[in-house]
């Protein structure tokens, strides 16, 4: 609590379960599996997870947070960390600029990577690792497959060549891969299988008129027993729209050095990299362009690691639940649009309440030693 009278309102709804107006934020309950703590799995969310001031809750709560944000941001050129500064900390930056994919990207991975940091330096350390989209380069990096100078580098590129594409549009649909599929044959529409996030839910990806016809179409055909909507976003990603910016990356690519990772890494084609894989520098061109496997990437990280415990290193809870529909426990540590560092702190108890090895003295300040009520039955002994 931040005061006595907050500190006491939730040691009384934490002993006896009833929660007074307001003394319910930030009193969490768990249990520590019998076998020990559950393996820590961190997903990196992608494009669309972004919004003004994302960093704040994150500075605010985690300790060393601050430090490796400016450390990340140094790895990108002056005049793009500049705007980031201000992108990641005004939340009144205005919201359409940062959805722009040249800033999106590079935002979303330095508050990532810094987040990834700052859990390691309060002892939640990954056993595995797993990334949407442009999460999956802050996947590599954290992994140990990228150097952040060579992440930094590449995501510059990967926001601004995909920002020079040409305009698309996303619709999520709610059916699986096959499904999906199916319904696109049967359209008739130039459009394609972008991502396939869970066993009922997958995104396809075009022009902005041919995704407009097929939600019409759609709406005909299954006549609401498909549930879609239409994703924030101005480009096609993982499309024939995107293939403009592949030989771009392919190119950067060829100039970077990449490394075996260091910890497995469910990457988004759907394979597990057990640490030690080999690695290709030109998978993560291909991977802007081929739909997202996350499905079977999650799979193969349930396969590996039954029982694991996902942990959302960035803003929203996308990640969170799709991890959820795998039968995974997830923790996002910002859910909302509107995060406040009680909602970090408040996810950070959950996981020590299910036994994770959180350094929590790291998050106390410093104490002052107080004055105990005496004890009635306190004094020397008569007999």
């Amino acid at each position: 609590g931040r005061d006595t009278a907050e500190l006491a309102a939730r040691l009384t709804a934490a002993a006896t379960g009833i929660t007074a107006a307001g003394a319910g934020a930030g009193v969490v309950r768990g249990r520590v599996p019998e076998a020990g703590p559950a393996p820590l799995v961190l997903a990196f969310p992608g494009q669309g997870a972004q919004r003004p001031g994302m960093a704040l809750p994150f500075a605010q709560a985690l300790p060393g947070f601050a430090e490796s944000l400016a450390e990340c941001l140094a790895a990108f050129e002056p005049d793009l960390a500049a705007e980031l500064e201000r992108a990641l900390h005004d939340p009144a930056f205005p919201e359409a600029e940062l959805a722009r994919t040249r800033l999106a990207q590079p935002a979303l991975f330095a508050v990532e990577y810094a987040v990834a940091a700052a859990l390691r330096g309060l002892g939640l350390v990954p056993q595995a690792v797993i990334g949407h989209s442009l999460g999956e380069v802050t996947a590599a990096c954290v992994a140990g497959v990228l150097e952040l100078a060579d992440a930094a580098r590449f995501v510059t590129l990967r926001g601004r060549a995909m920002q020079d594409c040409p305009e698309g549009a996303m619709l999520a649909l709610g059916c699986g891969e096959d499904a999906a599929r199916e319904l696109l044959a049967d359209s008739g529409l130039p459009l394609e299988l972008a991502a396939v996030n869970s066993p009922d839910g997958s995104v396809v990806a075009g022009a902005p008129e041919a995704v407009e016809e097929f939600g019409t179409w759609l709406a005909g055909r299954v006549a609401g027993r498909v549930a879609t909507h239409r994703l924030r976003t101005t480009r096609a990603f993982h499309s024939a729209l995107i293939e403009p910016a592949v030989p771009l990356l392919a190119a950067e690519l060829s100039r970077t050095t990449v490394h075996p990772p260091t910890l497995a890494w469910a990457a988004d084609d759907g394979r597990l990299l057990l640490p030690g894989a080999e690695v290709a520098a030109d998978s993560f061109a291909a991977a802007a362009r081929n739909p997202v496997q996350f499905t079977r990437a999650l799979d193969a990280l349930v396969r590996h690691l039954p029982g694991a415990l996902v942990v959302e290193a960035g803003p929203g809870r996308t990640m969170s639940a799709l991890a959820e529909a795998a039968d995974l426990t997830a923790v996002p540590l910002a859910a909302g649009r509107a995060a406040r560092a009680e909602d970090v702190l408040t996810a950070l108890g959950a996981l020590w309440t299910m036994g994770q090895p959180l350094a929590a003295d790291r998050l106390c300040g410093q104490g002052r030693p107080v004055r105990l009520p005496g004890y009635s039955f306190a004094g020397p002994r008569r007999t």
